[in-house]
Formats: C-alpha cells, structure tokens, sequence
C-alpha cells in the first residue's frame, strides 16, 4: 500500500514539480524583474492567508481519520464550517493589510490570489482526506486538471499577461480543480453517513490548535525572508531569491511527497503493530536522508548551468548561492521527517514550541544578515534557522523512541 502511495503521489508531486517551474520560467522571462518581484509579494502574503486557512487541518486528518474512517463525513463538515470562519477573518486581514502598507494599486490583484489560496486551501482538505484512506491518486487527477489548462494559457499569452490577468487564469483553474474534487468526494463517500450529529462550532479550531501553530509558524518560517527582503532590499532582490526558493521547494516537493506516502500507515500501526511501525520509520528515515544527499549533490552539480539555462542572465547573482542551497535542502529534507515523528507520538505541542522559537530567532537572523550580506544573508539565515530546527527534531524523537532510526540502536 506504501508503494502505491508513493507511485501516485510522486507522479503528481512531478507533475505539479514540471508544470510548476515551466509556468514559473515563463512569468520569470515575461515580466521585469520589478514586476516579478512584485508578483512573488503578493504570491507570499497571499500565502499566509493560506496557511491561516489551512490551520493544520491537513496534518491531523492524515493523523485522525485513519483510527476512525467511518466519521469521515463528520470530519469534513466540522473542519469545512472552521476553515470558513478562517477564510473570513483572512479578508478582513487581507483588507487592513492592503490599506496598512498602501498596496491600492495592487487590490484586485491581491483579491485574485487571495481566491487562488482559498480555493487551494479548500482542494487539499479534501485532497488529504482521500490521502487518509489510502486514495494518493485523487491528488494526481486535480494537480494535471489545474496545471495543464493553466499552463497552455500562460504559454500562449505569456507575452501580452499582467499581473490582473495571471491572477484570473489561476482563479480559473483552480475552480475547476475545486469542482472536481467536490464532485467525487460526494460519488466515493455516498454510502457513508454522518455519525450522531454534526457539530458546526469553533471546537476544531480549539482541537486542532496544536497542529495550526506548527502548520501556520512553519509555513511563514519559509518565506518570511521575502517581505523582509522587500523592506531590506529590492524587488530585483526578491525576484532573484525568489528562483533559489522555487528550484529549492519544488525538490522538497518531493520529499514531502514521501514523507506524506507514509503518515497514513505509520499512523495506524503505532496503535495496532509497533514492531511494523518501527520498521517502517527506519525505512522512512533512511530514505529521506538519501533523498536529501541525493537532491542536495543533483543540486550543486547541475544548479548553475540550469539557472543560466533556463531563466537566462539576468538571474546569474543567483549562480554563487547554489552550494548554501544545497546545504539548505539536505536540512530541509531530515527536518520534515523527524518532525512528522512527533507528530505521530502525540509530540505536536513540543514541535509547535520548537517552530516558535525557531520563527523568532529566522526573523532576527534575517534582518541582520540581509542588512549586512544582501542576499547572501536570506539563504545563510535559512541554514542556521533550520539546522537549529532539526536538531531540536531529532532530540525530542530521540528521548520519546530512544532511537534516530538513521543506525541501529534501541527502541522504546
């Protein structure tokens, strides 16, 4: 089941990967770098509004379905009446933010892609639900059935898009996605009921907190150095980092994909074999420290001449910061398995506190390293602020398992 998981997941992990970075070169070479620094921002903020609407509802599906699939129905309307709640406060914040930093000009456009994140947020909710009974092939068919109309598009009217008209193609295509979804969710879950009654309340907002700040803190952890490098530096900047931050997301894309492909399974068997689940954790761990040695080399090896390649000269400042991406991915790819440990071991308010303090210290290292190294300082603050992630990950897995998992040793 594992391996099927992993097949459908990693193909529209691929997908999504391919489509992704040719719609991203093509807006890249389409735009100046101004404007596509502008559209980075507003991609960015829009994202935490996102991530707020998100509030971790896809990590504890993944966890809490599993043990009790026949509350499925139950499960989706609680956290669907929740998750609206969100996306109002979200644009009521949206709004003050508009105002706040003087972004009239820019309203519309913010408007768009703030539908864009919200449709997004409401499609994986769903999409993780189908993941939660073993369904990884759900997210294959709405990733090719948002990507592929949306990329012809783009191609064929790259040179003559604004920002106005991009946010109304991804709008477009995401509502698709959104009906697709909706559509087989009510075919494949006909035959299941809801359980008792429904309870259409702010509980799971309550419940699920321990989860949301992780999700929330750590999904602003990755992109926080772009509204300060707006404020630090330029838009040319932020576009230029930017490219690093798309090559280095899309390849931890991957192993995210993987790290996923297990939660379902590891969650079961913690509770019903846990000589299998140590099993597979060692087989999930090995596997993800390969996967970042492995992308971090392809990296190092090939990322300069791609750049060059692919997104032409104008990004070549990009080309010195290849060797600190590479180590941030390897980074990346240890922490986001050792934190999924802790998750499964009822650790998750230990790897909230862990993400904010983390959160703090990445805003300070930021505002003094880009100040003083430009955008140098983003990627150097990224490394420091994720090792020290990581590392809080592995000793909070090791004193609950008495293991790492990397070698042999004991297990609790």
């Amino acid at each position: 089941m594992i391996k099927k998981n992993i097949s459908f997941a990693l193909l529209a992990s691929l997908i999504r990967l391919i489509l992704g970075l040719i719609i991203f070169v093509l807006i890249s070479r389409a735009l100046t770098l101004s404007d596509f620094g502008s559209y980075i921002y507003i991609i960015v903020v829009t994202g935490y509004f996102s991530i707020l609407t998100d509030f971790g509802f896809n990590l504890s599906v993944l966890n809490d379905v599993p043990k009790n699939k026949k509350r499925v129905k139950n499960f989706f309307f609680e956290i669907m009446f929740a998750k609206s709640i969100l996306v109002i406060i979200s644009l009521f914040l949206l709004i003050m933010f508009i105002a706040l930093m003087n972004e009239e000009k820019n309203t519309y456009v913010f408007i768009l892609f703030m539908c864009v994140a919200i449709l997004q947020s409401y499609s994986s909710l769903i999409a993780h639900l189908f993941k939660s009974f073993n369904k990884f092939d759900i997210d294959f068919y709405y990733v090719v059935i948002t990507s592929v109309p949306c990329l012809i598009i783009i191609y064929l009217y790259q040179y003559e898009l604004n920002l106005l008209e991009l946010g109304l193609i991804f709008v477009i295509s995401r509502v698709i996605g959104f009906a697709y979804l909706v559509v087989y969710f009510v075919s494949y879950f006909s035959n299941m009921h809801v359980i008792d009654n429904v309870q259409l309340s702010l509980k799971p907002l309550k419940k699920n907190f321990k989860y949301a700040i992780h999700m929330v803190i750590g999904g602003m952890l990755l992109s926080i150095d772009i509204p300060i490098m707006k404020e630090v530096l330029t838009l040319e900047d932020v576009a230029i980092y930017s490219v690093g931050m798309k090559i280095f997301v899309a390849l931890v894309l991957i192993g995210d994909v993987t790290n996923t492909s297990f939660m379902p399974k590891l969650a079961g068997d913690i509770k019903e074999d846990y000589p299998l689940f140590i099993t597979n954790v060692k087989k999930l761990i090995r596997l993800m420290f390969l996967l970042g040695l492995f992308f971090g080399a392809m990296l190092l090896l090939f990322g300069e001449s791609g750049i060059l390649i692919v997104f032409g000269p104008d990004f070549e400042p990009l080309v010195p910061l290849v060797p600190l991406f590479s180590l941030a991915l390897f980074i990346r790819f240890l922490s986001m398995a050792y934190g999924n440990l802790l998750t499964l071991a009822e650790k998750q308010l230990y790897r909230a506190r862990i993400i904010v303090v983390v959160f703090v210290l990445h805003v300070i290292f930021n505002i003094i390293f880009q100040d003083q190294m430009g955008v140098q300082g983003a990627i150097i603050a990224f490394c420091l602020s994720f090792f020290i992630l990581t590392i809080s990950n592995m000793y909070v897995v090791y004193k609950h398992y008495g293991s790492l998992f990397l070698f042999h040793g004991k297990n609790k």
